[in-house]
């Protein structure tokens, strides 16, 4: 793995991480449609970065 695809898969997990923390938001007070909108927002990065890390590794020209 180059480096800017092992700073993707970096972002990919604190992505998740967050969506995971902002989901347990809702037992500390959270409204729940800032959990909402924080969730899909958290998700659709993670998912973003996971088609670009995948299309990254695909193109890789393997030198």
């Amino acid at each position: 793995m180059s480096a800017i695809q092992k700073l993707y898969a970096i972002l990919i997990i604190i992505a998740l991480s967050l969506m995971v923390v902002i989901f347990l938001g809702l037992s500390w007070g959270f409204p729940l449609q800032m959990v909402i909108f924080g969730d899909i927002a958290c998700f659709g990065f993670a998912f973003i970065m996971t088609i670009i890390l995948l299309i990254s590794t695909f193109t890789d020209d393997h030198k």
